[in-house]
């Protein structure tokens, strides 16, 4: 009695066999994204040789020019290569799973890191505003009265100006209007200065102007009792 056929070309069916015990092992064991897309590249890669040289024993099963015992041992191959490749097939719904599993996994933990990240952040600022604000504001606050201290003078002197002699400016016309309307500084009240559009800071020019124009007449008027309308006769 003839003994029963054996497979002749094994390397693919081994190939295919170790990718599916390596890969149904590396399951069990923890894994990256990138590890799991490794094993699915693999066993695509396995199934794609398996199915292709499958048909091509299919094929040589079917020749009639070929010996009967070769033809079933064709056959053999192909349906072992076949089975193997459906096994790794059967493992491709547990790689997805584990792939989107461990991506999500890997999404979180790189929130985790954000967010722990975020958190330190707000806490080292917060410290720094506990520490600095409280000298800032009293800096801003001192600047503040120093400032009105300064207009008061000025003021002062204006009322009493010697011949010839320009009105000394406040202390926002030295600095000037447009760049005052324009800076982002917290008020005393604890609110945020917005900064002005461009029609409010025009208005904001304009009240300084026609201000300091009534203060420049009252002086006049002070020092040269005539009418202004005399004064512009003669």
């Amino acid at each position: 009695m003839d003994e029963e056929p054996l497979m002749a070309d094994v390397s693919t069916f081994d190939a295919a066999d170790a990718a599916f015990r390596e890969i149904h092992a590396a399951l069990a064991t923890t894994l990256t994204s990138k590890d799991v897309g490794a094993l699915i590249a693999r066993a695509s890669e396995s199934i794609a040789a398996c199915d292709a040289l499958a048909l091509e024993k299919a094929a040589a099963a079917e020749d009639a020019a070929l010996p009967t015992r070769e033809a079933l041992a064709a056959k053999q191959e192909g349906e072992g290569l076949t089975f193997v490749a459906g096994r790794l097939r059967g493992l491709m719904p547990s790689l997805d799973r584990r792939l989107a599993a461990e991506h999500d996994a890997e999404e979180q933990e790189q929130r985790r890191e954000q967010h722990g990240q975020a958190a330190a952040r707000v806490e080292e600022v917060t410290a720094r505003v506990r520490k600095e604000y409280p000298k800032a504001v009293a800096m801003i606050t001192a600047l503040v009265e120093e400032i009105a201290k300064a207009d008061a003078i000025a003021t002062a002197a204006n009322q009493h100006l010697p011949r010839h002699v320009e009105h000394v400016p406040s202390v926002a016309t030295m600095l000037g209007a447009d760049i005052l309307s324009r800076l982002h500084l917290p008020s005393l009240e604890g609110g945020l200065a917005h900064e002005m559009t461009a029609a409010a800071n025009e208005a904001f020019r304009t009240e300084l102007w026609n201000r300091e124009q009534q203060e420049r007449g009252k002086i006049w008027a002070a020092l040269d009792p005539t009418p202004l309308a005399l004064r512009a006769v003669s």
